[in-house]
């Protein structure tokens, strides 16, 4: 199974509306940890859902030269960092685990904003009503759109500070680059597994 990922800017505003409405009557503060998800059901719409903070997360995504790129079946093409099967970054180890159908992500070495990072990109924050793992930090081995996890725009700005280069590979680049994007923008981030359609 493949997957197409990708991590792209959205409106804090935008964002906001997508997981608070959804929390079935609770009072519930940003960011949602997965954790507190684990074991709900998923919402009938929760394909229309996901399509939709895709398309409110597009409309802030400009293309630029040296971005990378996906479309929403039609124009506009839209800036995102995007990779195949998940990030892989310097420093993360990612270990196969096939009765829960994921990897188990763990840092090897001292990442600086590895924390960050693992809420951006490993699972550890979700969308009420959306699919979450069964654990994490983990990226899940199935082709399904999830919603991996999200940084506010303050979380985005203090992860470009701290930051250094997560590697050479140049999903690594563009990841870094939209991070730096995110952060002179004051926008929050999402990361779509299955989100380049």
């Amino acid at each position: 199974m493949s997957s197409y990922d990708c991590v792209l800017p959205i409106e804090e505003e935008r964002l906001r509306a997508h997981v608070l409405p959804s929390s079935e009557g609770e009072w519930l503060e940003l960011p949602v940890l997965a954790e507190s998800l684990r074991g709900r059901d998923h919402d009938d719409d929760s394909a229309d859902r996901f399509r939709a903070i895709l398309q409110d997360a597009a409309e802030v995504a400009p293309v630029t030269d040296d971005a990378f790129y996906g479309r929403l079946h039609s124009n506009p093409a839209v800036a995102v960092a995007g990779t195949k099967n998940g990030f892989r970054l310097a420093g993360l180890e990612r270990t196969w685990v096939p009765e829960r159908s994921l990897y188990r992500c763990r840092w090897t070495q001292p990442v600086p904003g590895a924390e960050l990072l693992d809420q951006l990109l490993h699972g550890l924050r979700g969308v009420p009503g959306l699919r979450v793992l069964p654990e994490a930090p983990a990226w899940p081995a199935f082709d399904d759109p999830m919603v991996m996890g999200y940084l506010m725009a303050a979380e985005v700005r203090q992860l470009d500070r701290i930051a250094q280069a997560v590697g050479p590979e140049p999903h690594e680049q563009w990841l870094r680059a939209m991070i730096a994007r995110a952060a002179e923008a004051t926008l929050a981030l999402v990361t779509l597994q299955d989100g380049l359609i």
